[in-house]
Protein backbone atom coordinates (compact mmCIF):
# COMPACT_ATOMS: atom_id res chain seq x y z
CA UNK A 1 0.00 0.00 0.00
CA UNK A 2 2.92 2.34 0.63
CA UNK A 3 3.98 2.03 -3.01
CA UNK A 4 0.39 2.66 -4.18
CA UNK A 5 0.09 5.79 -2.04
CA UNK A 6 3.53 6.93 -3.18
CA UNK A 7 2.37 6.64 -6.79
CA UNK A 8 -0.81 8.52 -5.95
CA UNK A 9 1.29 11.23 -4.31
CA UNK A 10 3.36 11.71 -7.45
CA UNK A 11 0.25 11.94 -9.66
CA UNK A 12 -1.47 14.43 -7.34
CA UNK A 13 1.72 16.45 -7.04
CA UNK A 14 2.05 16.60 -10.82
CA UNK A 15 -1.49 17.95 -11.19
CA UNK A 16 -1.04 20.46 -8.36
CA UNK A 17 2.22 21.82 -9.77
CA UNK A 18 0.73 21.88 -13.26
CA UNK A 19 -2.16 24.00 -11.97
CA UNK A 20 0.16 26.36 -10.13
CA UNK A 21 2.83 27.04 -12.75
CA UNK A 22 0.90 26.23 -15.94
CA UNK A 23 3.82 24.27 -17.41
CA UNK A 24 3.21 20.56 -17.85
CA UNK A 25 6.83 19.62 -18.57
CA UNK A 26 8.15 21.45 -15.49
CA UNK A 27 5.41 19.85 -13.39
CA UNK A 28 6.29 16.41 -14.73
CA UNK A 29 9.99 16.99 -14.08
CA UNK A 30 9.37 18.20 -10.51
CA UNK A 31 7.05 15.27 -9.75
CA UNK A 32 9.54 12.76 -11.14
CA UNK A 33 12.38 14.37 -9.20
CA UNK A 34 10.28 14.04 -6.05
CA UNK A 35 9.41 10.42 -6.92
CA UNK A 36 13.03 9.32 -7.14
CA UNK A 37 14.29 11.34 -4.18
CA UNK A 38 16.09 9.15 -1.69
CA UNK A 39 13.87 9.74 1.34
CA UNK A 40 10.56 9.44 -0.52
CA UNK A 41 11.74 6.29 -2.31
CA UNK A 42 12.70 4.68 1.00
CA UNK A 43 9.32 5.57 2.53
CA UNK A 44 7.56 3.95 -0.45
CA UNK A 45 9.34 0.67 0.29
CA UNK A 46 8.31 0.24 3.94
CA UNK A 47 4.89 -0.32 5.49
CA UNK A 48 4.28 2.99 7.26
CA UNK A 49 1.84 5.90 7.11
CA UNK A 50 4.27 8.34 5.50
CA UNK A 51 3.22 7.90 1.89
CA UNK A 52 -0.45 8.06 2.82
CA UNK A 53 0.33 11.32 4.60
CA UNK A 54 2.15 12.69 1.54
CA UNK A 55 -0.78 11.64 -0.66
CA UNK A 56 -3.18 13.56 1.58
CA UNK A 57 -0.89 16.60 1.60
CA UNK A 58 -0.58 16.48 -2.19
CA UNK A 59 -4.38 16.22 -2.39
CA UNK A 60 -4.67 19.27 -0.14
CA UNK A 61 -2.30 21.18 -2.39
CA UNK A 62 -4.19 20.06 -5.49
CA UNK A 63 -7.52 21.23 -4.08
CA UNK A 64 -6.06 24.61 -3.16
CA UNK A 65 -4.47 24.97 -6.58
CA UNK A 66 -7.81 24.18 -8.23
CA UNK A 67 -9.50 26.74 -6.00
CA UNK A 68 -6.91 29.37 -6.88
CA UNK A 69 -7.35 28.60 -10.57
CA UNK A 70 -11.16 28.32 -10.78
CA UNK A 71 -12.47 30.09 -7.69
CA UNK A 72 -15.17 27.51 -6.92
CA UNK A 73 -16.04 27.25 -3.23
CA UNK A 74 -16.45 23.48 -3.44
CA UNK A 75 -12.67 23.06 -3.75
CA UNK A 76 -12.16 25.13 -0.63
CA UNK A 77 -14.75 23.13 1.30
CA UNK A 78 -13.28 19.83 0.09
CA UNK A 79 -9.84 21.07 1.16
CA UNK A 80 -11.14 21.78 4.68
CA UNK A 81 -12.44 18.23 5.05
CA UNK A 82 -9.36 16.62 3.52
CA UNK A 83 -7.01 18.69 5.70
CA UNK A 84 -8.84 17.37 8.77
CA UNK A 85 -8.29 13.84 7.48
CA UNK A 86 -4.65 14.68 6.82
CA UNK A 87 -4.15 15.59 10.45
CA UNK A 88 -5.69 12.31 11.58
CA UNK A 89 -3.07 10.46 9.56
CA UNK A 90 -0.01 12.28 10.88
CA UNK A 91 0.15 15.42 12.98
CA UNK A 92 3.13 16.78 11.04
CA UNK A 93 0.56 18.14 8.58
CA UNK A 94 -0.04 21.01 11.01
CA UNK A 95 3.27 22.47 9.81
CA UNK A 96 1.62 23.14 6.44
CA UNK A 97 -1.17 25.24 7.99
CA UNK A 98 0.59 28.63 7.58
CA UNK A 99 1.37 27.91 3.92
CA UNK A 100 -2.17 26.73 3.23
CA UNK A 101 -3.60 29.81 4.99
CA UNK A 102 -1.34 32.02 2.90
CA UNK A 103 -2.49 30.27 -0.30
CA UNK A 104 -6.11 30.81 0.68
CA UNK A 105 -5.88 34.42 1.83
CA UNK A 106 -3.57 35.65 -0.93
CA UNK A 107 -5.81 34.38 -3.71
CA UNK A 108 -7.71 36.95 -5.79
CA UNK A 109 -10.87 34.86 -5.25
CA UNK A 110 -10.79 35.44 -1.48
CA UNK A 111 -13.01 38.40 -0.71
CA UNK A 112 -14.70 39.79 2.36
CA UNK A 113 -17.80 37.89 1.34
CA UNK A 114 -15.92 34.63 1.96
CA UNK A 115 -15.39 35.24 5.69
CA UNK A 116 -18.75 33.63 6.64
CA UNK A 117 -17.50 30.54 4.81
CA UNK A 118 -14.81 30.10 7.48
CA UNK A 119 -17.39 28.64 9.89
CA UNK A 120 -18.46 25.99 7.39
CA UNK A 121 -14.81 25.26 6.62
CA UNK A 122 -14.11 24.80 10.33
CA UNK A 123 -17.04 22.40 10.72
CA UNK A 124 -15.85 20.35 7.73
CA UNK A 125 -12.35 20.37 9.21
CA UNK A 126 -13.74 18.97 12.46
CA UNK A 127 -15.70 16.32 10.55
CA UNK A 128 -12.41 15.33 8.93
CA UNK A 129 -10.93 14.89 12.41
CA UNK A 130 -13.67 12.45 13.51
CA UNK A 131 -11.56 9.30 12.96
CA UNK A 132 -9.46 10.44 15.95
CA UNK A 133 -12.60 10.75 18.08
CA UNK A 134 -13.76 7.30 16.98
CA UNK A 135 -10.42 5.74 17.85
CA UNK A 136 -10.49 7.39 21.28
CA UNK A 137 -14.00 6.06 21.95
CA UNK A 138 -13.05 2.55 20.82
CA UNK A 139 -9.92 2.59 22.96
CA UNK A 140 -11.88 3.63 26.04
CA UNK A 141 -14.49 0.93 25.33
CA UNK A 142 -11.83 -1.77 25.25
CA UNK A 143 -10.35 -0.40 28.49
CA UNK A 144 -13.72 -0.69 30.21
CA UNK A 145 -13.90 -4.34 29.17
CA UNK A 146 -10.40 -5.21 30.33
CA UNK A 147 -10.37 -3.41 33.70
CA UNK A 148 -12.89 -5.78 35.41
CA UNK A 149 -10.99 -8.75 34.02
CA UNK A 150 -7.79 -7.41 35.54
CA UNK A 151 -9.53 -6.87 38.89
CA UNK A 152 -10.76 -10.47 38.88
CA UNK A 153 -7.22 -11.69 38.31
CA UNK A 154 -5.95 -9.65 41.27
Amino acid sequence: MSAVFASLTVVLLYHAISNIIQNRFAAWFAAMLFAVSNYFWQMALIAEVYTLNTAFLAGDLLLLSLWRKRGSRRYLLAFSFLYGLTLTMHTSGILFAPAFAWLILRTPHWKKSHWPLVGVMFILFLVGLTPNAYLSLRASASLRLTIPAVLVLI
